[in-house]
């Protein structure tokens, strides 16, 4: 028995492990394998998925995404040529969990 898994860790959550799995809608992406690997007052797991490349090899990769329940980004602004920074990056989603309080 795991705590955060298959009984509840001390925040009442379980089915940690099961987050993520259920990620279908890019065809590019097969979620193979989501384990928990620290259930504190975070949550990390590793993501085992199988990634399609712009020129259609597939490979196996592993993601860790940390899960803190709340999230922020930012914008880069470059003021001197007046514009966005963008890069393009294959990024593993990250998801929420709904948590009783």
């Amino acid at each position: 028995m795991t705590a955060g898994v298959d009984v509840p860790d001390r925040r009442g959550r379980t089915g940690l492990d099961q987050d993520g799995r259920d990620l279908n809608r890019n065809p590019g992406v097969v979620i193979r394998d989501v384990e928990l690997t620290s259930d504190g007052w975070h949550v990390l797991r590793r993501t085992t998925f199988d990634y399609k490349h712009f020129d259609g090899r597939w490979s196996t990769q592993h993601r860790e995404t940390y899960d803190r329940g709340n999230g922020a980004t930012i914008l880069l602004y470059d003021v001197d040529r007046g514009t966005v920074l963008l890069s393009r990056q294959f990024r593993y989603p990250g998801t929420v969990i709904p948590t009783a309080c």
